[in-house]
């Protein structure tokens, strides 16, 4: 009997079609460890943002390279590939999962292109983002991201 292949996705050879089950913007997502935030577009193609719950994943504030140091140390039992937000992780996480953040600034790990001694952050008291002095002490946050 010949080999089933899927057929390619928007003309691309050799491209699988996957199935993924979401659950619900703002809901845990068992197994995956926190709330899907979520869907960003990534250089290596769609992913899902995974915030988790554990108050350890949400960093004191600290100047930006430390802070982002600490937010990259967060690991659980299930995963140890949590890591910083960046800029557009945490414009997605305003608007879908505010409650999930303490109402205080956050640092992006997303370093400011006109300046390598400034980077992006988040307010989550009023949405605003900026770019600021890495050396201001600033909140960090872990997340995690699933390939889809």
């Amino acid at each position: 009997m010949p080999k089933s292949t899927s057929p390619p996705i928007l003309g691309t050879q050799n491209s699988a079609l996957r199935t993924v089950s979401l659950p619900p913007i703002g809901e845990d997502w068992p197994g995956e460890g926190g709330v899907f935030a979520g869907i960003l577009k990534g250089e290596d193609g769609d992913y899902a943002l995974i915030v988790p719950l554990d108050p350890a994943s949400d960093v004191d504030a600290a100047p930006w390279k430390e802070a982002l140091a600490a937010a990259g140390k967060f690991k659980t039992a299930q995963h140890q590939d949590y890591s910083p937000a960046t800029r557009g992780e945490l414009a997605l996480c305003f608007r879908n999962v505010p409650g999930l953040f303490k109402k205080d600034w956050y640092w992006s790990s997303t370093p400011y292109a006109g300046d390598a001694s400034y980077a992006w952050f988040q307010g989550f008291t009023n949405g605003y983002q900026y770019y600021y002095h890495k050396g201001t002490q600033l909140r960090a946050r872990a997340v995690r991201r699933l390939k889809i």
